[in-house]
């Protein structure tokens, strides 16, 4: 149905050969006056001859996917995992070739008529009856591949699964693309005061170093950042600018030591323009590795030997080593002379700073 319903959209014959589809039995439909059959799915195929003028009707196996079981239930109510159900969803109903159901308009009686403007009413409202049994039963499978993947458990259990029978049943029918729209409406941002809420939360974001960076946090604060700033309105991951913007202005101007390392490190790449500030992802792989580099610790546990090894209270007006004793002298200083630093007696957590500092 999915691609007699396409192709009648766009005026051409509907007269090609059939596919079987994975989820619906072939029908053979023979009109006396076009000794045809329907195509039943996205995947036609065409031959030069054709179906008009056929004498027979080749019966082709029906070929069924068997899909591996979701590894999860999305709840709808819950305010988090839309993005990877969507995606799992959408593979599904690719793979069941029911991806082109779960969006389109159902057959219109008019784009048969379109299609065939030389036949005979009764025989033009044959196909389209046959048109509209098949998206049913197509939409109907949708329903139940959507059900499969979402879980209602919760205070609102009941309600909602009155709401789905309400709207999206009708006898032996269901309406699978009803459900997919009332899923996705609990991951729409586009409402004045969820937008409000994301701005808000843009403008108020800001890197914790409290207690202690470490990369894992600097990663968990880039992808949080990320998530709201492809909810607003206008912003495109294609055009990341604002994207790069926001996320320099979220780590403190007034950071020290290797923190403001990465963040001067990051203003040079946007003034400069670097090339990988065209991806979001890409760009928070380079800022996470140059953290690295810098000597930012990977998780808390590792940060703890060098959370000893600063202070901004130490005898150094150049870096914040707690061993440095340099003054005013930069030619004394552990982490900006230009001579080798005597470490002798440091802590391996005050070694790893002086040496990543220089």
């Amino acid at each position: 149905m999915d691609n007699l319903h396409s192709r009648a959209l766009m005026g051409q014959s509907l007269t090609a050969p059939s596919v079987a589809h994975d989820m619906v039995a072939v029908r053979k439909i023979q009109e006396a006056s076009l000794n045809q059959r329907l195509p039943t799915s996205d995947n036609q195929l065409s031959t030069s001859g054709g179906w008009l003028g056929s004498s027979s009707l080749q019966q082709q196996p029906t070929a069924r996917v068997v899909l591996a079981p979701p590894a999860y239930r999305w709840k709808p109510r819950g305010v988090v995992g839309h993005t990877a159900w969507r995606a799992d969803i959408t593979d599904r109903l690719s793979t069941s070739d029911l991806l082109h159901t779960s969006c389109a308009r159902p057959p219109n009686f008019d784009d048969i008529v379109s299609a065939y403007p030389g036949e005979n009413a009764t025989t033009v409202f044959s196909l389209f009856q046959h048109a509209l049994a098949e998206y049913r039963e197509e939409n109907t499978a949708v329903f139940h591949l959507v059900m499969n993947t979402i879980d209602l458990n919760g205070p609102r259990q009941e309600s909602d699964i009155l709401y789905i029978m309400r709207h999206f049943h009708d006898g032996v029918n269901r309406d699978g693309q009803g459900l997919l729209k009332w899923c996705d409406s609990f991951a729409d941002h586009t409402a004045t005061g969820e937008q409000d809420r994301l701005q808000i939360a843009l403008a108020n974001a800001r890197l914790d170093s409290s207690s202690g960076v470490t990369v894992d946090r600097i990663e968990l604060h880039c992808s949080k950042l990320l998530s709201v700033w492809t909810k607003v309105s206008g912003n495109d991951v294609a055009a990341p600018a604002s994207f790069n913007a926001r996320l320099l202005s979220s780590i403190p101007p007034t950071s020290t030591g290797p923190l403001c390392s990465l963040r001067s490190w990051l203003a040079d790449k946007i003034t400069d323009g670097a090339p990988f500030l065209s991806e979001p992802d890409t760009l928070i792989d380079r800022l996470l590795a140059h953290a690295r580099t810098l000597g930012i610790p990977p998780n808390a546990q590792s940060s703890v030997a060098s959370i000893f090894a600063v202070t901004s209270a130490n005898d150094c007006g150049f870096c914040d080593s707690n061993i440095c004793t340099a003054g005013k002298e930069i030619g004394d200083c552990l982490a900006f002379s230009s001579k080798e630093p005597s470490l002798r007696g440091a802590t391996v957590g005050q070694r790893d700073y002086v040496v990543t500092a220089r």
